[in-house]
């Protein structure tokens, strides 16, 4: 047992500028990656779909970082460090262990029980939890991606009661992963005592001679910044729409140019303000 220095996690004025920082950072900085992703054609979602997805992911986040920071107090327990320092351990755990299980109840759980019980197409008088949960981040009815050039900028058959419902589960499955990863902690600190790796990072964090603010902005600011936006970028690769066995041919670099063919038949089909994603059309 160590002598206490009271440190709050997101207290006085210092801890909730933290809070407020990080998470525009991060967002911000996933959307602006999203932008150039749409600007050199290689991401097919028009940008009202990639809206909800990245709102379905933050309600996730904000609900995971609350858990985490009950997970945060509770680890504090007799090691006499205080919740700031047990913080960064205890969201390391929950990038390593939770975010894994999170999305592994979203696809291995629910959508796989929904696509055995309503199969894996669409039937006629089917509930509309079983329509919106078939197929993970599509929020309308029909068959094939929202990569249509009309839709470049909004798919109109977006269904806010589909993202509803995805949202709902998804918020679900983020609870529960973080609450079962969040047991690893503890755990360990039962088997492993002081010899923990999460005891002695912790421990390492509570001796650093800076001051709290700069812990707070150190480990529950930058370090988890630069973890938000990876994470980001993994649970959205997992969890948006992708059409089975189809292709765009607009969503290539634009040093892949297309056929002489393909070229010619998108010059009679495309309205002239769609040709702004193919250039070559002219």
């Amino acid at each position: 047992m160590v002598e206490y220095e009271p440190c709050e996690l997101f207290g006085g004025v210092s801890g909730k500028a933290v809070v407020a920082s990080l998470l525009a950072l991060a967002f911000a900085s996933y959307v602006g990656s999203f932008y150039f992703k749409k600007h050199y054609r290689t991401e097919a979602r028009p940008w009202n779909v990639f809206w909800l997805d990245l709102l379905k992911m933050g309600m996730g986040q904000g609900f995971a970082y609350g858990v985490n920071v009950l997970n945060a107090h509770r680890n504090t327990g007799e090691s006499g460090f205080n919740p700031t320092s047990w913080y960064f351990p205890t969201f390391l755990n929950d990038e390593l262990i939770a975010v894994p299980l999170g999305v592994g109840l979203w696809h291995q759980g629910v959508l796989r029980a929904v696509r055995s019980y309503g199969g894996t197409e669409p039937q006629p008088g089917e509930h509309i939890v079983v329509s919106a949960l078939r197929d993970s981040g599509k929020y309308y009815e029909g068959m094939g991606s929202a990569s249509l050039a009309s839709e470049f900028w909004s798919d109109p058959r977006v269904k806010m009661s589909w993202w509803s419902i995805q949202c709902a589960f998804w918020v679900c499955c983020v609870i529960t992963s973080r609450l079962l990863g969040g047991l690893v902690v503890p755990a360990c600190a039962a088997l492993l005592g002081e010899s923990s790796p999460y005891y002695l990072l912790a421990e390492w964090i509570y001796y650093l001679p800076i001051s709290c603010a700069a812990k707070r902005w150190t480990f529950a600011g930058v370090f988890r910044v630069l973890i938000d936006l990876l994470q980001l970028a993994v649970v959205d690769f997992f969890n948006k729409f992708k059409a089975q066995g189809e292709t765009d041919p607009l969503l290539r670099p634009a040093t892949q140019m297309p056929s002489r063919e393909y070229i010619e038949q998108e010059r009679v089909r495309l309205p002239t303000a769609d040709r702004a994603r193919a250039p070559w059309v002219g």
